[in-house]
C-alpha cells in the first residue's frame, strides 16, 4: 500500500520494505520537502505492500500481518462439493 495521509493532508505516513512505520511533516512550498522524517516501530511485515490504517488523530495504526509463528497452514480442496450439497 502507498503513502497515507496525516494531520488532514499536511504529513505523510509508509511502511518500509523492512516492516519500519515511518512518519514525516511536509512543507509544500514551492517543492515538496519532507520535515521531521521518523521511524515510529516497528511492524514485522517484512513487506512494503502490506495493509494498514490510521486513526484520524494518528494514534492508533491497524496493521494486516501474517502469524508466521505456526508455520505455513494447510490447505484443503473439495472437488465436486456441488453434488454433496442439499438442494
Amino acid at each position: 500500500m502507498g503513502a497515507g495521509l496525516r494531520n488532514g493532508g499536511r504529513g505523510l505516513y509508509w511502511l518500509l520494505s523492512d516492516g519500519a512505520m515511518m512518519a514525516a511533516e511536509v512543507s509544500m512550498g514551492q517543492t515538496f520537502q519532507p520535515v521531521n522524517v521518523a521511524a515510529l516501530f516497528g511492524t514485522g511485515c517484512m513487506n512494503a505492500t502490506a495493509r494498514y490504517g490510521v486513526t484520524a488523530d494518528g494514534k492508533r495504526f491497524l496493521v494486516a500481518a501474517r502469524d508466521e509463528t505456526d508455520g505455513p497452514q494447510p490447505v484443503t480442496m473439495v472437488q465436486n462439493w456441488l453434488a454433496g450439497a442439499r438442494r
